[in-house]
């Protein structure tokens, strides 16, 4: 079936979790339920009505272009987050540098937040670049009086303040990997239900590259 839909777009996501979210969300807030919409991970594939797009990893996309060199199914590739060096990418980017010679109908897309875009755009032949200014929000912000012997501790400590003495909203925590996610989610979750009524609930919710869906 798949090999039926030419000129499909095709966007590259390189954390699986993403890619999920990103196929689910097209699929949901799509109005013409009439094309082909699908995300691809390894071991894993979903397919929807929605628009004739793709979403997939490195890996997928390298799986692919081993039985279709010349990527010949897209019309148009979108490299979403293309700062995340990895050997995979790297191969990608040499291998569409390649493609786009002998396919001068293909459209190449590469976006980053991050990225040094002189040397992407010199790597691909002067390329057009585009930047898309984002907006600045009023940040304050607040430093500990002292070090603090355990971060995990203190940053679950000033979540529960927070909530406790703030009004309703949302607080992000940035934490350096899925163990101290996932504690420090149970200790939040833990330490405000022994408050009891005296604050409101709160739900803890984890994110990482390696979530399950």
């Amino acid at each position: 079936m798949l090999s039926l839909l030419p000129n499909a777009t095709f966007r590259l996501q390189f954390y699986r979790l993403i890619c999920l979210i990103m196929g689910h969300g097209v699929q949901m807030h799509a109005c013409v339920f009439l094309l082909f919409s699908a995300y691809f991970l390894v071991l894993e594939m979903h397919m929807y009505f929605s628009f004739d797009n793709r979403y997939l990893t490195d890996g997928m996309l390298l799986r692919e272009a081993m039985t279709d060199p010349l990527l010949e199914r897209y019309k148009v590739i979108i490299l979403d987050e293309a700062h995340e060096r990895t050997l995979a990418t790297d191969v990608l980017f040499g291998l569409l540098k390649e493609v786009l010679k002998n396919r001068p109908d293909l459209k190449l897309v590469v976006m980053s937040a991050t990225l040094e875009a002189e040397k992407f755009q010199g790597y691909f032949n002067g390329a057009p670049l585009m930047k898309v200014p984002g907006r600045l929000h009023p940040v304050e912000i607040f430093y500990t009086q002292e070090p603090e012997r355990d971060y995990l501790e203190a940053a679950i400590r000033t979540v529960v303040q927070l909530h406790t003495c703030e009004p309703p909203g949302d607080i992000l925590v940035f934490l350096t990997g899925e163990e101290e996610i996932e504690d420090a989610c149970r200790k939040i979750s833990k330490e405000i239900a022994n408050l009891g009524d005296q604050v409101g609930p709160v739900k803890a919710v984890p994110l990482y590259s390696t979530l399950p869906p």
